[in-house]
Parts: structure tokens; sequence; C-alpha cells
């Protein structure tokens, strides 16, 4: 439409319906985006919150799982090419 074809856009719609329409979007995009953000900030510290739940689980099982690797392997004697070499 370019500049000049909204202003004529605008000159040919009646005045009391471009209240009404805006009226309209207003009222209904206003509440509907702050639900929106809201909805956002929250699932975000969701999701921070669970991630870091994750994060620690992830850090006991690791441990937990090297711990037990390493008790089942501490008893086996070490394979023959380590018993040659000089230390």
């Amino acid at each position: 439409l370019g500049l000049g074809g909204w202003h004529r856009a605008l000159a040919d719609i009646d005045t009391e319906c471009w209240k009404a329409s805006w009226a309209a979007i207003l009222v209904r995009d206003v509440p509907f985006g702050g639900l929106q953000v809201a909805a956002y900030a929250e699932a975000k510290q969701r999701l921070q919150e669970a991630a870091l739940r994750l994060h620690e689980l992830g850090s006991d099982l690791g441990s937990g799982v090297s711990e037990l690797a390493a008790d089942a392997v501490a008893p086996l004697p070490p394979p023959p090419v380590i018993e040659g070499l000089p230390l």
C-alpha cells in the first residue's frame, strides 16, 4: 500500500468502526499478551529448576556409577601388559 495507500485506507474507514475494531483488539490482545509473558516467565523458572535438579541427579548418578565400576575392577589383577612395565 505504501504510506499514501495507508492514508487513503484510513480515510475510507468509518471512524466509529475503526474505534470499535481497535477497542476489540486492545481488550483481547493486551490481557492475553500479559498472560503469555507471565506463562513464559513461569515456564522458564520451572524448566531451569528442573534442569538444575537433573544436573545434580546426573552428577550423583555419575559419581555413584564410577565408584561401583572402580570397586568392581579393583580386586582384579592388572593385565599382563602392565605387570611387565617397570614402575
